[in-house]
């Protein structure tokens, strides 16, 4: 029963560590880069300016909140838990890239094959046992 609880508890943490990474990294790098937007016709549009107060104050307030969630995985768990975390929020980095270039968001249909995509999907992967290993063995 506890190997089955670990397991689940692993894949619990994955799942929650891909969507905090996800919203992050990509709050944070849409103030950073200009993002675009794809009207009816297929043109792109700029979306905002970065530059201005409100997209600063936004990425501020989303480095020290990523500060603030790293830290916290690390006071109550360890330090391989931040990793995984760290390693999982930077592996969406070229889909919210290829999503600010394009302006569409990345599906079956228009995801990249580039090696470097195949590369940090591979690794998202790969930190599954990162995870089990640092919440099951790790104390």
């Amino acid at each position: 029963m506890g190997m089955l609880f670990c397991i689940l508890k692993t894949l619990v943490c994955y799942f929650i560590f891909i969507a905090i990474g996800t919203n992050i990294v990509g709050t944070i790098f849409r103030g950073l880069i200009p993002g675009h937007w794809k009207d009816e016709h297929g043109n792109l549009f700029m979306r905002e300016d970065i530059s201005s107060g409100k997209s600063i104050l936004t990425t501020l307030i989303f480095i020290s909140l990523s500060l603030i969630y790293f830290y916290l995985l690390y006071h109550y768990f360890n330090i391989w838990v931040v990793v995984a975390a760290l390693i999982l929020a930077l592996t969406t980095l070229p889909d919210i890239l290829f999503e600010l270039k394009t302006g569409e968001m990345v599906n079956i249909k228009n995801m990249p094959k580039r090696k470097i995509d195949i590369f940090f999907s591979i690794i998202s992967w790969l930190v599954l046992p990162l995870i089990w290993y640092a919440l099951c063995y790790l104390k």
